[in-house]
Parts: C-alpha cells; sequence; structure tokens
C-alpha cells in the first residue's frame, strides 16, 4: 500500500504541473491554430483584410486583439478542463485496479500540488496562448496569392504553434522545477 501512494503522488505531481498542461496545449493547438490560421488566410486571399484598411479600419485592431484575448483566456480553461478529466481518469484507475477510496486517492494524488504548480501551469497556459495567436495571424495575414498558400499557412500555424508551445513549457517547467 505504501508503494501505490507513493506511485499516485509522483503521478499527481507530474500529470498536473506538467504532462496534462502540455497534451492539452498541443490539443488546443492542433484545432484552434489550423482554424485561426485559415480563416485568416482565407480573409487575406479574398482581400477582406484589404478592404478593411481601405475603411480605415486596422487589421491587427478588429482580427488580432480579439484573437490574443481569445487564445490566452481560453488556453487556461482548456488546460483546467484537462486537469480534471484526467484527475477523474486517474481516480477511477486507482479504484479499479487498486481498490483505493477516493478520498484516498485524492490525498495521494495531490499531495505534491501545491499553488506554486497551480501558478506555473497558468502561466505556461496563458503564455502558449498569446504566442500561438501571434503566430496564426503573422501566418495568416501573410501574402496569399493562391489556395494552397492559405493550406500552407494552416499547417505552418500547427507546426510553429506546437513548438511555441513546447518551448514555453520546456523552459517555464525547467525553470520552475530545476
Amino acid at each position: 500500500g505504501g508503494f501505490e501512494s507513493a506511485l499516485l503522488t509522483g503521478t499527481g505531481k507530474v500529470a498536473v504541473a506538467v504532462l496534462v498542461p502540455l497534451l492539452s496545449g498541443f490539443f488546443f493547438t492542433a484545432r484552434i491554430a489550423a482554424g485561426a490560421a485559415a480563416r485568416l488566410g482565407t480573409m487575406k486571399r479574398t482581400n477582406q483584410i484589404a478592404a478593411l484598411q481601405m475603411m480605415g479600419v486596422r487589421p491587427a485592431d478588429h482580427l488580432l486583439t480579439p484573437l490574443v484575448w481569445g487564445m490566452t483566456l481560453a488556453m487556461p480553461v482548456v488546460t483546467l478542463a484537462g486537469v480534471v478529466a484526467a484527475s477523474w481518469a486517474a481516480a477511477f484507475a486507482a479504484q479499479l485496479v487498486s481498490g483505493i477510496t477516493t478520498v484516498g486517492w485524492a490525498n495521494a494524488f495531490f499531495a505534491a500540488v501545491d499553488a506554486a504548480d497551480l501558478l506555473v501551469v497558468l502561466a505556461k497556459a496563458a503564455l502558449s496562448g498569446f504566442l500561438v495567436a501571434l503566430c496564426c495571424y503573422h501566418l495568416g495575414t501573410g501574402p496569399k496569392r493562391s489556395g494552397a498558400e492559405v493550406g500552407q499557412a494552416v499547417n505552418s500555424a500547427i507546426v510553429f504553434g506546437m513548438g511555441l508551445v513546447l518551448a514555453v513549457h520546456a523552459i517555464l517547467t525547467f525553470a520552475a522545477y530545476v
């Protein structure tokens, strides 16, 4: 029983502070970056961004600002949902495999997780969302002479966005825990 408690404690720390936030960031980026880059790329390709400029609207004010706010706020919410779902799955698995009670599982799983861990997760998620939004805007609003270039922007936004998420998580995790 002692090994199970230690295993749950280590699993809780790693899952809540590192693994689930990283995977949530990847899944969020794959879906949202593709959609944002496609929408912006299509707007660029069909001259809708040029039309905004002709009307005196700065595209960054009209398109970038809500994108940045949306992704910066949504990424922590998605991460929280991922942590909750992973915790429920871990509790169910622990009960199924070892018969541990929910209270016993919660005491062991969250024993090493503290407020500092949650602040680091929040910082990683918010910064990742911010950088992914900037990446999508930059790639989506670049020159688009064909539909293939819009597709290339979508693919690039996914790859670069995931790279940014990985870099942010690696740097902040290293800074917080080493």
